[in-house]
């Protein structure tokens, strides 16, 4: 589904550090501590206007017809957890439908899922000192933060009007500082300095 890197980019940064996916979702481990629900049920601490709702889903995701067991939406991960597809049912539970989910703030996203009040910064606001500074500030307080690309032609295909999990910031030996980001889509396109 495009249109949905503000969901992806924000349960991305969530997922950065271990134990915040974990801790919203309500159910114990099963004896095999797959994480699997036995009964197909799970039950999802979320937030709706700063305040704690438990969403409850089963286990029933759209898939797609033409590739036979693949979620229509989320992916399930290369290690074969199904969190991700199953945290963006109880999200879309919680806004109405998938379709709700079209386009959105990644602040909005952030503060559904941990239930923080976020904020935004303006790139153009800062100079680039200044902006490492606080980036790197927020990296060592395993911050979520998130970024978006803005609609605008640019020559190194990042993807237009798109979001994008921040993973951490590093600064070489050469003295260059790079910023590692996330498309949450699961492919790269950029194709400027330092990408794969």
């Amino acid at each position: 589904m495009s249109g949905n890197c503000w969901y992806l980019a924000a349960a991305s940064a969530l997922a950065e550090v271990p134990g915040r996916i974990e801790r919203i979702f309500r159910n114990e481990q099963d004896e095999s501590h797959s994480g699997l629900s036995h009964n197909g049920i799970y039950a999802l601490d979320l937030f709706a206007l700063m305040m704690p709702v438990t969403i409850t889903i089963d286990d029933r995701l759209p898939l797609k017809k033409d590739k036979i067991g693949k979620p229509f939406f989320a992916k399930v991960g290369r290690d074969l957890s199904l969190w991700s597809p199953l945290f963006e049912k109880a999200f879309a539970k919680l806004h109405g439908s998938y379709d709700t989910m079209w386009a959105g703030n990644t602040n909005e996203g952030l503060n559904t899922i941990a239930g923080s009040p976020g904020y935004t910064i303006e790139t153009t606001e800062h100079d680039d000192d200044s902006l490492w500074q606080l980036l790197s500030m927020q990296d060592r307080q395993n911050a979520m933060i998130t970024m978006g690309s803005v609609n605008d032609e640019n020559d190194i295909d990042l993807v237009n009007n798109h979001a994008y999990a921040f993973l951490r910031t590093i600064k070489l030996s050469t003295g260059e500082r790079l910023v590692q980001v996330r498309n949450p889509w699961g492919t790269e396109k950029y194709s400027g300095p330092w990408s794969d």
